[in-house]
C-alpha cells in the first residue's frame, strides 16, 4: 500500500502541472521556515502562499520529502543532506528561501574507521562501480544506484543497478546481489516503447537529482568518452520508477585534450548559496570543471553557464586548479556541520583528498592534511578508482562514506579494501558532540525617543556568536554599518540587547531602516528582518523601497504591536492590480503573492481591522 500511495501522490504532481499550466494557480511566495536548522530525519516548517502545488524541495541539490497545504510544507531532512539554500519548486516558478538551512551533525568528528566493511546487498558482480543514492519510488526507502564499467564479466557493459535499502536503520542493500537494472525506452506519441537496459559507452558514473523540480528524478551519468548524459523519469512511465528516458547530451568534453575530459564523473550542489544548483564533473585530469544552472529550473545545455575549473587556494599566493588526482571523482558535503562545504576527492591510485571551502558561499577550496595524506588514512590501493559517497545510511546519526572501487576480487596490499564487495562502507567517529547551532534572534523592534531611534532585540540562544552589527539605510536598500555590540559568545538563556542611534538625522517624519547582521566566531553571518522607523513623528504606515522592483515591503514604524490589514494597489486608471493580507508592525513584511507589475506609479492603499486607511504612492521600476 505504500508503494501504490507513492505511485499516486506522484501522478496527482505530474496531473497538478497540467492544471497549473492552464492557470488555474498563481506563483508562490516564502515568508519564513522554521526552526532554521536540525540534525538528518528532522523535519522543519516553511511558510507562504501558493505551497500546494509544489512539485520538489531541495537543499543543496538534494530532494526532501514533503507534505504540501497551500500555505505551509512540512519537509523533513534527508540522509544525504548539507548546509545550504532551500529552494521550493512548483509549476509556474520556484523561490528561495531568505537565509540558508543549518544541517547539524549528532558527529563533528572528520575521522571514519579505517577498516571498511562491505555494503550488504550492492553484490559483487560488477567492476569500477560508482555509487549514488536516490528514491526512486518515494517509499521513504534509500535506493543505492551504482554504475559499473564491468558487470557480470560483460567488459564495456556501463551499466547502471539499483539495489534498494532493507529499512531506514539498516545499512544493507537489498536481498537481490545482482540488483536491478535501470531501464531506458524509446517514446512515440507519449506511449513508452520496449524498455531495455540502460547501456553507456563503459563506465557509467551516475548522480540524481531533480534538476528542474518538476518531480520526476534527473540522472546524470558520466562516461568515458567524456560526455554528462541526462536521464529522466518519464510522467509516461511513472508507474515504474526504475525507467529513465534519455534527454540527450547535457554537457560534452570541453578539455583542451580530448583525453582529459575521459571517466568523468559528476556531482551536484550549490556552492554559492545563490539558489541555483552547481554540475562538478571530474575528469581524467584531476581537475573539477563547474557548471551552474544560467535558469532556476535549467535542465539543458543551454540552461547551464560553464565556469571553469573549483580553484584550490591552499596556497592563497597563487591559486590554482584543483587536482586531486587522475580520474577524479567527487563528494561535497558539509562533513562536520561548520557551515562550509567538505569536497571530497577520489582517484584513480584509490587515494581520498579532502578540500573545505574557504569561506561560505564561495567556489574555492583548501587543501585539508598535507599534499599526499589520504583523507583518514583510507588508500584502496593502485587502480582501485576509489568513487565517494557520504550520507547515513543507517539511520543512526552518523555519516556512512560509501566507496566505490575497482573490485578486481581479492585485495591489493598495503589496501584497506575488501576482496570482491562492489561497495565498501567507513562510519564515522561518535565523538558525541552536536554543531553549534546559530544564534536564534527572538525579537528585533525599533522605535523613536528624545534621544533617537532605540534599538531592542533578544535571543533565545547563542553558541559561537561574536557579534550584532547594526546597519541603517535611509531607502531600505543600501545599508552601512553604525554600531557593533558584543555577542553573548555561548548562552542557553533568554539575552536582551538594546542600541541607542542618536545619529540618526533627517527631518521630522523621514523614515530609517535598520537591520542586524549576526557575526558568529567562524566569520559567517546571517541577516535579521528589516525594521522601519521614522524620525521624530510617527509614521501610520510606510513602504519600501520606493521605487521598488520585484517585491515592496510595508511595516508600521514605532509601533510594537502588530494587527491585520489590508494592501491593495491601485493603477493610475483606478483599476485594482492586487490585494492581500499583512499583519502590519515595525517589522517589515513583504507583500504576498505580489504579481510582476508593469513599470509605474501606483497608489498602495492599507486598511486595518477597525477600518483606518492610509494610502502611500508608489513607484515600479
Amino acid at each position: 500500500m505504500q508503494h501504490i500511495a507513492s505511485f499516486i501522490s506522484r501522478a496527482a504532481a505530474v496531473l497538478g502541472c497540467a492544471l497549473v499550466s492552464s492557470g488555474l494557480a498563481s506563483a508562490q511566495t516564502i515568508t519564513s521556515f522554521s526552526p532554521t536548522y536540525g540534525n538528518i530525519g528532522d523535519s522543519f516548517v516553511i511558510t507562504g502562499t501558493g505551497l500546494l502545488a509544489t512539485t520538489a524541495v531541495q537543499i543543496n541539490g538534494e530532494l526532501m520529502s514533503f507534505t504540501a497545504t497551500a500555505t505551509s510544507l512540512t519537509v523533513k531532512v534527508p540522509p544525504q543532506a548539507s548546509t545550504g539554500v532551500v529552494r521550493v519548486y512548483t509549476p509556474t516558478g520556484s523561490a528561495v528561501t531568505s537565509k540558508g538551512y543549518r544541517v547539524t551533525r549528532l558527529s563533528t568528528s572528520l575521522t571514519f574507521s579505517a577498516t571498511a566493511t562491505a555494503v550488504t546487498g550492492a553484490g559483487t558482480a560488477g567492476d569500477f562501480s560508482t555509487p549514488c543514492l536516490a528514491d526512486l519510488d518515494k517509499d521513504g526507502l534509500l535506493d543505492l544506484i551504482v554504475g559499473f564499467g564491468v558487470y557480470n564479466g560483460a567488459v564495456g557493459s556501463g551499466s547502471l543497478y539499483r539495489y534498494e535499502q532493507t529499512s531506514t536503520t539498516d545499512g544493507s542493500f537489498g536481498t537481490t546481489p545482482a540488483g536491478v537494472a535501470l531501464t531506458t525506452s524509446t517514446v512515440t506519441g507519449g506511449v513508452a516503447g520496449t524498455k531495455t537496459p540502460i547501456s553507456i559507452s563503459n563506465f557509467a558514473k551516475p548522480y540524481i537529482t531533480d534538476l528542474d523540480g518538476d518531480g520526476l528524478l534527473d540522472m546524470l551519468v558520466g562516461e568515458t568518452n567524456g560526455t554528462v548524459l541526462l536521464y529522466e523519469q518519464a510522467a509516461a512511465t511513472i508507474f515504474d520508477p526504475n525507467n529513465f528516458e534519455s534527454r540527450g547530451v547535457l554537457f560534452a568534453n570541453k578539455e583542451a585534450v580530448a583525453a582529459d575530459g575521459y571517466y568523468c564523473r559528476p556531482t551536484v550542489v550549490d556552492l554559492d548559496g545563490d539558489g541555483l544548483l552547481d554540475v562538478l564533473v571530474g575528469g581524467n585530469n584531476g581537475y573539477l570543471r563547474r557548471y551552474e544552472q544560467s535558469v532556476a529550473k535549467g535542465n539543458t545545455t543551454a540552461g547551464f553557464t560553464d565556469l571553469g575549473y573549483i580553484m584550490d587556494v591552499t596556497n592563497a599566493a597563487t591559486p590554482v586548479p584543483l587536482d586531486a588526482g587522475a580520474v577524479s571523482k567527487a563528494q561535497v558535503l558539509d562533513i562536520d556541520g561548520d557551515g562550509l562545504l567538505d569536497l571530497l576527492v577520489g582517484n584513480s591510485d584509490g587515494n581520498l583528498y579532502q578540500y573545505k571551502q574557504s569561506a561560505a558561499n564561495v567556489a574555492t577550496f583548501a587543501r585539508v592534511g598535507t599534499s599526499t595524506s589520504s583523507f583518514n588514512g583510507i588508500s584502496l590501493g593502485a587502480t582501485q578508482y576509489a568513487a565517494p559517497l557520504i550520507a547515513d545510511v543507517d539511520g543512526d546519526g552518523l555519516l556512512d562514506l560509501l566507496l566505490g572501487n575497482y573490485n578486481v576480487g581479492a585485495n591489493v596490499a598495503g589496501s584497506t579494501n575488501v576482496a570482491g564487495a562492489n561497495v565498501l562502507r567507513y562510519e564515522q567517529a561518535n565523538n558525541n558532540l552536536r554543531t553549534p547551532l546559530p544564534v536564534v534572534l527572538t525579537t528585533f523592534t525599533g522605535r523613536t525617543t528624545v534621544g533617537g531611534v532605540q534599538l531592542n532585540w533578544a535571543t533565545a540562544q547563542e553558541i559561537n556568536s561574536e557579534a550584532f552589527v547594526v546597519e541603517r539605510s535611509a531607502d531600505g536598500r543600501t545599508f552601512t554599518e553604525v554600531a557593533r555590540i558584543a555577542a553573548a559568545g555561548a548562552s542557553t538563556a533568554a539575552r536582551f540587547y538594546n542600541y541607542l542611534d542618536a545619529s540618526a538625522e533627517g527631518k521630522t517624519g523621514a523614515v530609517r531602516y535598520y537591520r542586524l547582521r549576526q557575526l558568529d566566531l567562524d566569520g559567517t553571518s546571517e541577516y535579521s528582518s528589516v525594521v522601519a522607523v521614522s524620525r521624530g513623528a510617527l509614521l501610520t504606515s510606510g513602504a519600501y523601497p520606493n521605487p521598488f522592483t520585484d517585491a515592496l515591503y510595508v511595516a508600521q514604524p514605532g509601533s510594537p504591536d502588530s494587527q491585520a490589514a489590508t494592501a491593495t494597489l491601485i493603477s493610475p486608471t483606478g483599476q485594482q492590480v492586487y490585494a492581500g493580507r499583512v499583519q502590519l508592525s515595525a517589522v517589515a513584511q513583504p507583500l504576498p503573492g505580489l504579481p510582476t507589475l508593469a513599470p509605474g506609479l501606483y497608489v498602495l492603499r492599507l486598511t486595518t481591522a477597525t477600518g483606518a486607511t492610509t494610502t502611500q504612492r508608489v513607484i515600479r521600476r
